[in-house]
């Protein structure tokens, strides 16, 4: 294939993707919302296809919760695979950094030292695998107290995992108040 028609086509479907993204953006996802299960009521289900913008939406709402002159994290974001909890990650800073709002993808297969340093120099949002959150909690590194909001990204597959009891792990050290989107 000729070099040329190959970074041609390369060009064009980046042009695509940013194109589709875009429409995304302006175009908002078919949500289903539903009560969850909660005995404090501040817990809600949100569904959508994949591809049509969830994580850029949700990210829209973190961004109303987020106080950029507490320098603790505010909201967690648990995903089910390192790949989600880091594109989780790229996708909030794209529009955080413009907010001043510091984001961090907590997992396993990076350095503990790094994720503590990003914790001690003040991230706003947390996203991050269950076993790697957990471990950072017992280790007393996350702090908790400042979290306002925890969303469970891709719950039902985490549930599915086997992965109950590690989120009631993180759950029982967050603050009463906390909301729970799903």
């Amino acid at each position: 294939m000729d070099p040329a028609l190959a970074l041609a086509d390369f060009v064009f479907a980046r042009q695509e993707q940013a194109a589709a993204e875009e429409e995304a953006m302006r175009s908002p996802p078919p949500f289903n919302a539903s009560p969850a299960s909660s005995h404090s009521g501040a817990a809600s289900r949100l569904t959508a296809q994949s591809g049509t913008g969830k994580t850029s939406r949700i990210s829209l709402s973190v961004y109303q919760v987020i106080d950029t002159n507490v320098h603790e994290v505010q909201t967690l974001i648990l995903s089910p695979t390192r790949e989600l909890a880091a594109q989780t990650e790229r996708v909030m800073q794209a529009v955080g950094s413009f907010m001043s709002v510091y984001v961090h993808a907590c997992v396993g297969g990076k350095s503990i030292g790094e994720d503590i340093r990003k914790l001690e120099s003040g991230v706003h949002v947390m996203s991050g695998t269950l076993v790697r959150v957990c471990d950072m909690i017992k280790r007393r590194t996350l702090r908790t107290r400042a979290i306002k909001l925890l969303v469970l990204d891709e719950a039902d597959e985490m549930l599915s995992r086997g992965f109950k009891d590690q989120i009631y792990d993180v759950y029982r050290y967050l603050p009463p108040e906390l909301q729970v989107p799903l």
